[in-house]
């Protein structure tokens, strides 16, 4: 927790008057003053360092997120999180933008929806949409999906870095539809570049620096490949055909330099070292859906998977890779279950929680709600999860998520305001939450009393109004800054200090004299004409990445190398002064 110690002093220093606009706020979160009485009121702001650096994030627990799709003609699909340790499961949010969900990210609080003509971004822990990405627009900038329909329709993703990679089926071929394999900022959704691939793609799978993408060309497909995507250069170094045997690949698991491909009743061992492959007839069965999941993953050499025996009776097994063949047709007794089988459910969605060694699983069909189960390894059923509606389609695990305590970015100490006058300071300016989250600030005293009536604090702005015949005592009022999930605010007291001399006008002199060199590759320089000055670079998505106080008009550095190569915004901000200049990193 931050603390700073403050007071506010009412001093008596001569008049003098001018009339401003009423108040406002731009966009910069600079505030205009309104005069009570004509009087101009200027905020004069003194910072030091923060106090103890920031506090380090904190862990929140694990959930199982799994996506209801709604039925054909009544489509309405919703995001359901079950948290394991209360055994319950909450409605997360509506889905309005997913008739047909085909895939599930979850990484930290967020989780990723690919679902036909959108991608969607949601915060698991307030359950709002962060954002949508409407993906038919022809144009290779796919700006605002007012241009021509493409075909087809999302499938698979997978998170690499700052990106989502997704790929695309039931299109035509390259270049008119046939981008279909598609990277977006994962921030915001923004399309970072497509590529085209000679297919339809389903999944995607990273190795290393390369970005392993099947193609089966959709439910007609004739034969398989392999797009091999150099996930540095962002370009398609090439495609390795397995031919005939990869007709109907849809899922592929990476076990070191080995990737093993399920296609229709084979499993395909590819090495990513040699560039070859090897076939196995194994009854991988998915002629049922094929765009359903088909396998979990490889735990402990196995390969745990849906199969299919002889009869056509769909099982969920595991494979013993070392010798490609069937460990256990039937690890979970789904074919005997007789709520699976008299409802005639199909294995729906799955996902394997590495830190509890537990599957779970949806069952359902394309209409009328389903069941949730989870087994352990062995396949003895320990648990179920509720409301599993109308096509439980896809299923992923959030293994935490973490969230950054509130700090001081700035401290502000003193704020300068003459009687019967207003002014206003913005506290984003002085608080900062690298979760980017909106903090809820409260107005106290320190000893307990009441605060004076005029000061208030509204929608993040904090007010002093002190009246034509405040006194000259001294008072001490306290801020703290707060998130909805952490219970360690950054705290810090204000001295504001009240003056009958009224300043007529803010100088003119400009905050900055030089920011040298632009573009900058290690250390940026900056002088400034007045003290002290509040630097921050954020990037173009409006993040934080450096901030310090200036004490000095020359001879301040910024450390820039550890940040990526790109353009940011330099803000400086002395008083009720506010400075910007892009800065280039190279």
């Amino acid at each position: 927790m931050h603390k700073l110690y403050t007071r506010i002093f009412l001093v008596c220093l001569g008049c003098s008057a001018m009339a401003l606009p009423a108040a406002s706020q731009d966009a910069t979160g600079v505030i205009d003053s309104k005069p009570a009485s004509g009087r101009f009121i200027n905020a004069r702001l003194t910072t030091s360092p923060t106090a103890n650096g920031r506090t380090a994030s904190v862990s929140k627990k694990k959930q199982v997120v799994f996506v209801n799709g709604g039925q054909f003609g009544s489509l309405n699909g919703n995001i359901q999180v079950y948290d394991p340790e209360t055994n319950t499961t909450e409605k997360l949010a509506d889905l309005d933008a997913a008739n047909s969900v085909q895939d599930i990210e979850a990484l930290g609080r967020y989780v990723y929806i690919s679902a036909d003509y959108y991608i969607l971004k949601y915060d698991m822990t307030t359950g709002a949409e962060v954002t949508r990405r409407y993906t038919q627009d022809k144009s290779k900038t796919e700006a605002d999906g007012q241009g021509t329909d493409t075909h087809g329709v999302n499938h698979s993703t997978t998170l690499y870095k700052n990106w989502l990679i997704a790929t695309r089926q039931n299109s035509a071929g390259p270049p008119d539809d046939g981008y279909n394999v598609r990277i977006y900022n994962k921030s915001d959704l923004s399309l970072v570049k497509k590529i085209a691939v000679s297919t339809q793609a389903a999944d995607v799978v990273v190795v290393g620096d390369s970005a392993f993408v099947a193609l089966n060309g959709g439910f007609l497909g004739q034969s398989g490949q392999l797009a091999i995507i150099d996930l540095v250069t962002l370009e398609r170094k090439g495609e390795y055909d397995f031919g005939q045997e990869g007709v109907g690949i849809m899922q592929m698991f990476a076990q070191g330099d080995n990737l093993y491909v399920l296609a229709q009743s084979k499993l395909l061992k590819y090495s990513i070292r040699e560039g070859k492959h090897t076939a196995y007839d194994l009854p991988i069965g998915h002629s049922d859906a094929s765009s359903s999941p088909l396998g979990v993953g490889i735990i402990d050499g196995m390969l745990y998977t849906k199969l299919m025996d002889e009869s056509w009776t769909k099982s969920f097994g595991r494979v013993n890779l070392d010798h490609a063949t069937v460990d256990k047709l039937d690890v979970i007794g789904m074919s005997t279950d007789p709520e699976i089988v008299d409802n005639g459910y199909t294995l729906m969605a799955s996902a394997y929680d590495r830190e509890a060694e537990r599957f779970y699983f949806t069952f359902g069909q394309w209409w009328g709600w389903g069941i949730g189960r989870i087994y352990d390894k062995e396949g003895n059923n320990v648990g179920i999860f509720s409301d599993v509606q109308d096509s439980p389609e896809r299923m992923a695990i959030s293994y935490g998520m973490t969230n950054s305590a509130p700090y001081n970015a700035v401290l502000l100490e003193t704020v300068e305001v003459p009687r019967d006058s207003e002014t206003g300071i913005a506290l984003s300016d002085y608080f900062g939450d690298d979760d980017n989250e909106s903090l809820a600030y409260t107005l106290t005293m320190p000893d307990g009393s009441a605060v004076p009536s005029w000061i208030t604090l509204n929608d993040g702005v904090l007010m002093a109004s002190p009246p034509a015949d405040a006194g000259l005592d001294a008072v001490v009022i306290t801020i703290t800054a707060n998130d909805r999930y952490y219970d360690d605010p950054a705290v810090q007291n204000i001295e504001v200090i009240v003056r009958e001399k009224v300043i007529t006008g803010l100088p003119q002199e400009p905050v900055v004299r030089t920011i040298y060199p632009n573009p900058v590759k290690e250390v940026l320089h900056v002088d400034v004409t007045a003290l002290p000055a509040a630097l921050y670079i954020t990037d173009t998505r409006g993040n934080r990445v450096a901030e310090q106080v200036i004490r000095e008009t020359s001879g301040t550095t910024v450390d820039v190398r550890a940040l990526p190569a790109g353009m940011y915004v330099l803000t400086l901000r002395q008083g009720a002064h506010v400075v910007r200049q892009k800065i280039a990193k190279e």
